[in-house]
């Protein structure tokens, strides 16, 4: 599989750069070479949470694959910081943790995908390029009383057409990582004016976060367009 190139939108053509935070450099080096066999640059390696930061910030990467163990203040704050340093900048957590509240937690903080160290190097390849080519899409067995494709593709219908034009503006821009604080400056709002549409989103998708609307959003072709085309 080759990796896609950036798109016009970047900010240049080429591959797509990366930066790696582990606690252990062995692994690093192993994760590195994993992603430059893939085709990503990676411009720095590094075990310390405040070097990965001062590394967003120097070299501005497309992705952040990191080790959540690693961060020495919570993993949202972690990533939080990294986003306002990058805006859109997307992260992959990489973990020996296999416990379902670590890797909530790590999906919670707004991470693309959570893989585990004891996985093939090559599931870590995929896992960084599906935040850029969505071109794997995993089936689940429906739960009871969960409805079928027909009436959810009525649902999904119903939940666009209740979504104001700003809030379809909104949640374009979730979808392609910006933070609160980069979405207000955008949209020429308050942060308190961003929190109230996400909260009417939520709602109205029936999803409990943002990383829930931001997987909706892609899963019902939310993610580009959408601010710069009425969506009936």
């Amino acid at each position: 599989m080759r990796l896609p190139e950036s798109g016009p939108g970047d900010r240049r053509l080429g591959p797509y750069v990366a930066v790696v935070l582990d606690r252990q450099p062995l692994w690093l080096a192993a994760v590195e070479k994993v992603l430059e066999r893939a085709g990503f640059h990676v411009v720095g390696t590094t075990t310390s949470e405040a070097k990965a930061l001062q590394l967003v910030r120097e070299h501005q990467p497309d992705v952040l694959i990191f080790e959540p163990e690693a961060c020495t203040s919570s993993t949202t704050r972690f990533f939080t910081a990294a986003r306002l340093a990058r805006p859109g900048l997307k992260a992959v957590a990489v973990s020996a943790l296999e416990e379902p509240e670590a890797i909530r937690a790590a999906l919670d903080s707004g991470v693309w995908a959570y893989v585990l160290k004891r996985a093939h190097p090559e599931d870590i390849a995929v896992a960084v390029r599906q935040t850029f080519a969505h071109s794997i899409h995993l089936a689940r067995p429906p739960e009871a009383g969960e409805p079928t494709a027909g009436s959810a593709a009525r649902i999904d219908g119903a939940r666009v057409s209740s979504l104001t034009r700003r809030e379809r503006e909104i949640l374009a821009l979730v979808a392609e990582g910006h933070s609160n604080s980069v979405m207000a400056r955008q949209l020429w709002v308050t942060e308190q004016t961003v929190k109230f549409h996400l909260s009417n989103i939520y709602r109205k998708l029936g999803v409990p976060n943002r990383t829930a609307a931001t997987r909706w959003a892609h899963e019902n072709g939310f993610v580009s367009g959408v601010s710069s085309r009425d969506v009936r």
